[in-house]
């Protein structure tokens, strides 16, 4: 009988073992799955548009206050575009950012965020909400 016991513990032990083992490799595996491209209704500013950010942009977000509109002939999130700022905040990093409304022409209203990095506005992409969210 005690022999019994000893082996239905062993046992015990290393199925608790393989248990706690399959957790962990599914959490890793979980935590390594990459997400699918945006669609389209899913759309984001592109994270290297950065580059793309003209004088005339930096200069309207440098000194923009809420709720300030401006036009831009050419932009990062297209042609033709009047962008609105909703919101001036600072990021969890410390930086400052702001909530854009983009209105392209004969398409719909979108959501950007920029921050300033480096004395330099950038686009980026929200870690905590969708774009398209409102």
């Amino acid at each position: 009988m005690e022999l019994y016991k000893s082996m239905r513990n062993h046992y015990l032990k290393i199925n608790s073992r393989l248990l706690a083992v399959s957790v962990c490799l599914g959490l890793l595996a979980g935590c390594a799955h990459q997400a699918s491209a945006p669609t389209e209704t899913q759309w984001a500013s592109n994270p290297n548009s950065y580059l793309a950010l003209g004088q005339d942009m930096q200069s309207f977000l440098a000194g923009a206050q809420i709720q300030s509109v401006a036009y831009f002939a050419q932009s990062p999130w297209g042609e033709q575009i009047d962008v609105t700022v909703q919101d001036r905040y600072f990021s969890g990093s410390g930086r400052e950012c702001l909530r854009l409304e983009l209105k392209p022409q004969a398409m719909t209203t979108r959501i950007a965020l920029v921050c300033e990095q480096n004395g330099q506005w950038t686009s980026v992409r929200p870690v905590t909400q969708m774009l398209n969210a409102r």
